[in-house]
């Protein structure tokens, strides 16, 4: 008896046509990671940013009368890596212990790229930053 062997059918292009199916599921997937990454880079700088603001308003040379110009200017000079500068917002006050204090609030909307169900389309970042101002400083 002589047996037969099947000779296997030419799979000439099959990698090609299944790249083509997946490709475009990858970039997908590629997109969507690059926006959670640059909404995690802003959210950085937005911190930075509060950071700065508060750290220059409880500088023992700033007084009540100009706090917040330099909160609001220390602040909006380390948005360097945001597109548009963010919103800051100085509060300064006295806590229940009786110490002083600034609070500086900024705010940044992230607009991403690719938007839709596997990016970001549009989220508001929002850091606080409460630092004590030291009693003797300011006039």
């Amino acid at each position: 008896m002589i047996c037969k062997t099947r000779r296997a059918r030419p799979r000439r292009g099959a990698a090609a046509i299944e790249m083509a199916m997946i490709a475009p599921f990858l970039t997908l997937a590629a997109l969507g990671a690059l926006d959670y990454g640059l909404c995690l880079r802003a959210a950085a700088a937005v911190t930075e940013c509060a950071r700065s603001g508060a750290s220059a308003a409880t500088d023992p040379a700033v007084g009540i009368a100009t706090l917040n110009s330099a909160a609001q200017t220390a602040a909006q000079a380390s948005a360097v890596d945001l597109n548009v500068a963010p919103t800051v917002a100085v509060v300064s006050g006295t806590d229940s212990e009786g110490l002083n204090y600034v609070e500086v609030t900024a705010t940044y909307t992230f607009h991403g790229v690719v938007g839709g169900p596997t990016g970001i389309s549009s989220v508001t970042i929002v850091r606080k930053v409460r630092m004590v101002r030291n009693p003797n400083s300011g006039s």
